[in-house]
């Protein structure tokens, strides 16, 4: 799926060692039959960050709906080659929470 700029996703079994998907721009983590999806991670430079928690709880037949529609929102309203992690920043954690729904 072309982007405007490369994604990095990650996903963790478990919520122990969870720290490789909150750095990432699309991270997943299995919450014992649920899924938790995190946004907006930043590992490299001086300002690296966290992904933040964009929703709690999906099941699994939601999990890739939900995602597939964050990349499409983001393919359609990135601006040139804008960072995902710029792009949540700018356009706000509740656009997106509205658009995973």
């Amino acid at each position: 799926m072309k982007r405007p700029h490369p994604l990095r996703s990650g996903m963790q079994g478990c919520a122990l060692g969870t720290s490789e998907p909150l750095l990432k721009d699309i991270g997943v983590v299995k919450m014992r039959d649920r899924f938790d999806i995190y946004v907006g991670g930043e590992p490299k430079g001086l300002k690296t960050s966290f992904a933040k928690l964009l929703v709690s709880g999906l099941t699994e037949d939601r999990l890739v709906p939900v995602v597939t529609a964050i990349i499409h929102f983001y393919k359609a309203h990135a601006k040139g080659k804008e960072k995902f992690n710029k792009f949540v920043d700018r356009i706000s954690l509740e656009q997106l929470q509205q658009i995973a729904g």
